[in-house]
């Protein structure tokens, strides 16, 4: 399989699938690789550049005992621990990120089962936050990521 030609089928609509023995990819010309996956990039994205950031609401004292997170209570690390970020301090870092060419700013806090009563409070002292940053920082695109339980 050559790389440029599958990179024009592609641009010219091609969808690869499940089906498609893309082995040869494996031991291809990695150059010829590369420049296929540039064809398509180029003509999909162009040269913009999409830049995303993120911060971490509040951090460490998770209940969830995932094995791999430093923030989890169940896990004895080093990571900084402090309850939920002030509304400034929020504001201050959007408006920095926007400042940086930053495309989208997010608020981070991750607790699959916490308590009702603590993403209530949580969504408490984000939101003043969130309405400030839509308001005054147009650049930038905020998404939150509250991971709010099912009840």
């Amino acid at each position: 399989m050559n790389p440029q030609a599958l990179a024009q089928e592609i641009i010219d609509g091609r969808r690869l699938t499940r089906q498609d023995d893309l082995k040869a990819f494996l031991t291809c010309d990695l150059q010829a690789l590369c420049e296929g996956a540039d064809k398509i990039r180029k003509h999909f994205v162009g040269e913009r550049v999409d830049l995303c950031s993120i911060i971490n609401g509040r951090s460490g004292r998770c209940p969830e005992n995932c094995k791999f997170c430093a923030q989890s209570a169940h896990n004895h690390t080093d990571c900084e621990v402090y309850s939920f970020l002030p509304e400034e301090d929020i504001v201050k870092l959007a408006r920095l990120n926007q400042e940086e060419g930053v495309h989208r700013f997010s608020i981070v806090t991750a607790w699959a089962s916490c308590p009702v009563s603590s993403c209530t409070a949580c969504m408490r002292q984000v939101s003043p936050a969130i309405i400030i940053i839509s308001k005054h920082l147009s650049a930038t695109s905020l998404t939150s990521a509250l991971r709010i339980p099912t009840i």
